[in-house]
């Protein structure tokens, strides 16, 4: 290219690449492309390709740098960045072209979804669209007649689309954090902060991409973006009429420095332009009178191809530079608008902001007052010149702008729409329901666009004062393009000759208003009212001869029109005109007739014009008399024919009676035939058979009876099964009753009573024929030879008697679970009697309180008899030498204390006896699962475990169970409660017994093991669960007994152990308490009880009973509570006494428990853990107290030492505290044979502190040593380190004198006995 000059070539050092792929034009550079390189390079690889093979349009790729199609947004420099129009063709330069739908403009002939390539424009055709090539030429005569060829425009590529300008505003800011989808690209909701842009200008564009432009490219403004690129006054058609500028201005846009470097260029070009403008102005005058330049690219309107319009949120630098696109919406998903006020917080001035809402949930908000870098460049002329005027004239000024602007957005806005989105889609789906009915295209509409808070009359009205359509080209063209499609193409021709000959012109200012309301008001295919101008001329004469009607309103003396009179008037004078209409067309239509009648008979009557005007009146007399005879006829016959009514009125009235009558007999032969048929119905459901019913009414003439009147019970089977089926009969004619309905009826309802009282009737006997088949049953059964208990039978053939007594009673009674199943079926309320009656018959015979006494008394362990035996006559064994005593419960108290040197308990009063755990898992093992059968046998029988309850049915079916089945089983429980230690209610009758807390807890751990075995596992459901859960039910029971019974003497002996019994009040030589002595003994008790009757390997696990474990727990925790309050207390020596208190009792606890095993040592482990640091605080202080006291001096001298050395180092400590009294002060306290005497003392005063029992003095001397020697080891260094002075005797030869000392007295007791060489744990 050669207009660019030195700019061009420049730039086109700088980016060597991108014109190789860019396209035709490369936007950074300028560069103009060859042909050949056009079609042979890169782009033409890049063209779309027909369905037919081949390029689409080579000549696609012949775009100049006059015409760049894209511009990157980088490269882009606007010197007036305020400018409208410059930024509105500068967003069309660096935007994608947009998507064409199938329902916009030419959307029909696109093929690939209409995608558009997004920098060239190009997009693909279906078959059989031929593209428009070549240049058009056109002939006209000069003014000496001859003909010239005359070359148009060259006719632009029809599959290649531009981005065309319909609207640009320059807004305060935009808001696009309003919708579902927030943000420009979707997800998050962001707000754009006004920190970040506030050196930006925003602007709001709505553009469209085409191949027919409306208005000629460069035209809509003389600014700006066109000036920058040379468009600005150049019009030259020589150019080939592409008018989009030379290279210098494109290249200005770039660099605008370069200017006056390519001023030169421009000036050789001004003198041509001014020729052309001087014969184009006789063109313009001409054309004053139309709103814009017409523009022909080439492109017919049928083969139009345009998207929908878009709206785009656009930011740019106050300096012109980075344009950035926030937002693309696209127009034809718009559907609502919103006129809202300006805010509380708002800015003086502010007209409000607008809101528009998308159907994909997007959603902007526009503020559309001027920002302030305009606002300032705006009004600062106005400001000036009126700087004397007050602030409020100011701020309604601007308001009134900013008021404009947001009325001239709403117009624009609701123009396009409705032109391009709304008509453009009425029209598509019309032409398609022409040519494919019922498709989807046909039927598909947008949706309606809601507008709220906008007068759209007043909103046009605004438009046309201020001239909105004056000053927008493009929606005048936009205008003009809609009223040809509505008046079609022929009539579009015949108004251009019409206009050519004189007529009025197209695009007035009138014409243009007019169609802008039909466009804002709906009216999207506008229709003439009048077919010609007299029609319309004889309208308008009409309105001006009606008189305009005026009426006095009195109430407040003011005169005013009254629209209603004047719409009364005219009404009746378009009545008139009507009538008269009417009878114009009659004539006409007489007329027409006689021409008709003398064409077919060929005759014609003579005369003139004035003759056949005659005629014509005299057809009209004969057509008007034969009217009026018609009318008088029809007059008479209906008055005969009320005078005919009138006779005939009372007969039609007894007819009229007579068929209501007959009517209403035939509705209740009807009503009576209907019921007869419902009642038969009802009635058969509800008649048994004779012979059930002889059956309901005695049931018992069906069983047979033996010769001594006792029920037969083998042979009255079959009488169970006839029992069995009148009660399902007489259950389903009751159910058939209530769901067919008819109870309100007598003869329904005395049936159903009857039925009712025959259904109690027989439930009450079939309720006694149960009784006393079961009071049978369980006297042969018990009475039998093989189920009486013997004085020879032990506890296992016992229990084998009483469960073969329960299988032979339950399988006998299996027989009649049919009539409790009829039962349960007609009467349910009455099984709880029987049920109550069947438990008393098992508690009084299978298990009755006689056998449950034989089996227990028979029980290796006689336990329950020697209870009760010993409680009764309140003595125990040691009355009563030759019989072992039951209870083995002992107090606290009463157990000997142990020793840590003799860890084993001594039981030489014979305290710690097993308990006879033999009777408990005996009674466990052999009657656990005699009282799981009977659960079974009671849910099965009565029918209290059915699968398809729900959780509280179920929950009350257990309850009926359980009360059942623990009334049958009372006796086994009394006497388990005597076996497991439970002591009888204060209330209780009979014999009392005490109950024993040794053997309670023993049985506690026995039940929990027994637990085990009762777990429905297998979640199998029905009568099987319901027994496992009534044994784990009394399992519970009975653990909750002597839980409460064990927990009860522990409480008792904790309010033992607080009374700190055997500690003297000043707290010396308390030695260890007598509870934590007697503690362990207990321990070894509960072992013994637990492992009896175990194998030797068998080790309790007391940790895992939470029971248990909590209250022994409890137990240590109230020993330790008692010696922290005798260390506590005031009376108590704080010296060394309650540190040697603390130090020997927390010792021995943690001793004595660790020598019993493992299993106490876990149990105890948080006890032990806080004895630990009772006694390593206690140790330490105690010896520390020794020290001190014993060697005071030296203890003193060095601690002084010390403290003067760390405040002024080794070298000054001789001048607080001088050598010769150091010297003095060792000699005299340190010397061997003093040293030894003062350890012998100080082993003598530990000895008399701690007690023998306790075993803590070859420990605590051990400590003492240790501390000894740490402490002399320090005393040795600061003696050495301050005075050079060597400390005799040293650190080691105090440990040897110390272990001499012990040596010495070893042998020796307080008691004079020998003392026993033991080791212990170290402290």
């Amino acid at each position: 290219a050669t207009s660019g000059g030195g700019v061009t070539s420049v730039l086109r050092n700088r980016n060597p690449t991108t014109s190789a792929v860019g396209g035709p034009t490369s936007p950074s550079t300028g560069i103009e492309r060859s042909a050949s390189t056009d079609i042979g390079g890169m782009n033409a690889l890049s063209q779309p390709v027909s369905p037919g093979g081949g390029l689409l349009n080579a000549s696609a790729n012949n775009a100049t740098p006059k015409n760049p199609d894209y511009v990157p947004p980088s490269t882009i420099q606007l010197a007036d960045p305020t400018d409208e129009h410059a930024v509105g063709e500068m967003t069309c330069r660096i935007s994608s072209k947009q998507r064409v739908d199938a329902r916009s403009i030419g959307g029909m002939i696109v093929a690939g979804d209409g995608k558009v390539e997004a920098r060239t424009g190009n997009i693909l055709l279906k078959e059989g669209w031929e593209e428009i090539t070549g240049d058009n030429t056109a002939s006209a005569e000069d003014e000496d007649g001859k003909k010239q060829i005359i070359k148009t425009i060259p006719s632009r590529p029809m599959n290649r689309l531009t981005n065309e300008c319909l609207f640009c505003m320059c807004v305060s800011q935009f808001d696009l954090s309003l919708g579902l989808s927030g943000g420009p690209s979707g997800g998050k909701k962001r707000h754009i902060p006004i920190a970040k842009t506030r050196n930006k200008l925003r602007y709001i564009v709505i553009l469209r991409s085409t191949n027919r432009p409306l208005v000629r490219p460069g035209s809509s403004g003389r600014t700006g973006f066109e000036s920058a690129i040379g468009l600005a006054d150049d019009d030259d058609e020589g150019d080939e009429a592409d008018d989009m500028g030379s290279d210098d201005g494109f290249d200005e846009m770039f660099n605008p420095e370069s200017a006056d470097a390519a001023s030169t260029s421009k000036s050789k070009k001004s003198s041509s332009r001014g020729k052309s403008r001087s014969s184009r102005g006789s063109d313009d005058a001409k054309s004053k009178a139309k709103l814009y330049e017409e523009y022909d690219c080439g492109i017919p309107p049928e083969r139009e191809i345009s998207s929908f319009p878009a709206l785009l949120c656009m930011a740019i630098h106050a300096d012109g530079t980075k344009p950035d696109v926030r937002k693309i919406l696209e127009l034809d998903k718009l559907v609502s608008i919103e006129n809202a006020p300006p805010r509380k917080n708002a800015p003086p001035g502010s007209a409000g902001y607008v809101i528009l809402y998308f159907r994909n949930g997007d959603a902007v908000e526009i503020d559309t007052d001027l920002p302030n870098a305009v606002l300032h460049s705006t009004v600062a002329g106005a400001g000036e010149a009126t700087s004397g005027a007050s602030s409020g004239k100011k701020s309604t000024a601007i308001e009134a702008t900013n008021r404009l602007r947001k009325d001239r957005l709403l117009w624009s806005l609701l123009q396009v729409h409705a032109i391009l989105c709304t008509a453009v889609v009425e029209r598509t789906a019309a032409s398609a329901a022409l040519a494919h009915p019922g498709t989807v295209m046909a039927s598909s509409q947008l949706p309606p666009l809601n507008v709220r808070n906008v007068d759209r009359g007043e909103l046009q009205y605004i438009s046309t004062v201020n001239g909105f359509l004056t000053e927008s080209s493009v929606l005048c063209a936009l205008l003009d393009r809609q009223n040809t499609r509505s008046r079609g193409l022929l009539a579009a021709k015949a108004e251009e000759e019409k206009s050519s000959d004189g007529g009025v012109e197209e695009g007035n200012a009138d014409g243009m208003d007019g169609m802008a309301y039909d466009m804002m008001m709906g009216n999207y295919n506008r229709v003439a009212l009048f077919v010609n101008e007299e029609e319309k001329q004889d309208a308008a004469d009409v309105l001006n001869e009606t008189p305009w009607q005026q009426q006095e309103i009195t109430s407040d003396g003011m005169t005013a029109v009254d629209a209603s009179a004047t719409a009364d008037t005219l009404i009746r004078l378009l009545q008139k005109r009507m009538r008269d209409l009417e009878a114009e067309t009659c004539r006409r239509l007489i007329s027409w007739e006689d021409e008709k009648f003398y064409s077919a008979s060929g005759e014609r009557p003579g005369g003139n014009a004035s003759g056949n005007e005659s005629l014509d009146l005299m057809s009209l007399n004969d057509l008007h008399d034969t009217l009026q005879g018609l009318d008088d006829e029809l007059e008479k016959m209906e008055y005969w024919i009320d005078e005919r009514a009138t006779m005939i009125k009372p007969i039609t009235d007894e007819c009229r009676g007579i068929e209501e009558e007959n009517r209403m007999l035939e509705q209740q032969w009807v009503s009576y035939e209907t019921l007869g048929n419902e009642l038969t119905r009802l009635l058969s459901g509800l008649v048994l058979p004779q012979g059930l019913m002889k059956v309901l009414q005695n049931p018992g003439s069906v069983i047979i009876y033996d010769s001594s009147g006792a029920v037969d019970i083998e042979r009255s089977e079959e009488g169970v099964e006839m029992i069995f089926q009148a009660g399902q009969a007489l259950k389903l004619a009751l159910d058939t009753a209530e769901k067919e309905g008819g109870i309100h009826l007598r003869a329904v309802s005395d049936s159903v009573k009857v039925l009712t009282s025959t259904s109690n009737k027989f439930c009450d006997s079939l309720a006694r024929i149960v009784v006393t088949v079961m009071e049978q049953l369980a006297k042969e059964v018990c009475s039998r030879q093989d189920s009486i208990i013997g004085k020879g039978d032990n506890h296992s053939s016992i229990a084998m008697k009483i469960r073969e007594s329960q299988r032979q009673f339950q399988a006998s009674l299996l027989a009649y679970i049919k009539i409790i199943e009829a039962l349960a079926l007609l009467k349910p309320d009455i099984l709880p009697a029987v049920r109550d009656a069947y438990s008393e018959l098992v508690a009084e015979g299978i298990m009755s309180k006689k056998r449950m006494k034989a089996y227990f008394a028979s029980l290796p362990g006689r336990t329950s008899v020697k209870i009760a035996h010993e409680t009764n006559l309140g003595k125990t064994n040691f009355d009563f030498p030759g019989r072992t005593s039951a209870s083995v419960t002992h107090d606290l108290s009463d157990y000997a204390p142990v020793s840590l040197r003799n860890p084993n308990t001594t039981d030489a009063a014979g305290m710690m006896k097993p308990v006879n755990v033999e009777d408990v898992e005996a009674a466990l093992g052999e009657m656990l699962p005699l009282i799981a059968r009977e659960a079974y046998f009671t849910a099965a029988l009565f029918g209290l475990s059915s699968r398809h309850l729900d959780g509280r049915q179920k929950k009350r079916n257990f309850e009926a169970a359980k009360k059942s089945v623990d009334n049958s089983s009372q006796y086994f429980r009394y006497y388990m409660n005597r076996i497991c230690g439970i002591a009888s209610e204060v209330d209780a009758e009979g014999k009392k017994v005490k109950g024993d807390a040794m053997l309670s807890l023993v049985a506690s751990i026995h039940l929990n093991e027994a637990m085990d075995g009762y777990i429905d596992r297998h979640k199998k459901g029905g009568d099987h669960s319901l027994s496992l859960a009534y044994v784990r039910a009394t399992i519970l029971d009975l653990r909750k007994k002597v839980d409460r019974q064990w927990v009860i003497w522990i409480e008792e002996q904790i309010k033992w152990i607080r009374t700190n019994p055997g500690v003297p009040q000043n707290g010396k030589r308390a030695g260890i308490f007598a509870s934590v002595a007697r503690f362990p003994s207990y321990l070894d008790h509960v072992l013994i009880c637990c492992k009896a009757g175990r194998s030797q390997d068998y080790t309790p696990n007391l940790a895992k009973i939470k029971v248990v474990s909590y209250y022994l727990q409890k137990m240590a925790s109230g020993l330790f509570a008692s010696l922290n309050e005798c260390a506590e207390r005031e009376t108590t020596d704080q010296q060394y006494a309650a540190d040697v208190m603390r130090m020997e009792n927390s010792y021995f606890f943690t001793q004595s428990i660790k020598q019993r095993g493992i299993e106490l040592t876990s149990l105890f482990q948080k006890q032990i853990t806080g004895a630990s640091v009772i006694c390593k605080q206690s140790t330490d202080a105690y010896l520390g107290w020794m020290i001190k006291r014993e060697f005071k001096a030296m203890h003193s001298l060095f601690s002084n030492i010390s403290r003067i050395r760390k405040d002024v180092g080794d070298a000054d400590v001789p001048i607080h505290v001088p050598r010769a009294q150091f010297v003095r002060t060792i000699q005299k306290e340190s010397s061997k044979e003093i040293m030894k005497e003062k350890i012998g003392v100080v082993y003598a005063r530990m000895e008399k502190h701690l007690s023998d029992g306790g075993g803590l003095l070859p420990v605590a001397w051990k400590a003492l040593v240790k501390v000894l020697y740490e402490w002399f080891g320090r005393w040795e260094k600061l003696s050495t380190s301050c005075y050079k002075f060597i400390l005799e005797p040293s650190a080691i030869d105090v440990v040897r004198l110390a272990k001499a000392a012990t040596g010495a007295t070893a042998g020796k007791r307080p008691d004079g006995k020998a003392e026993s060489r033991k080791n212990f744990a170290s402290i």
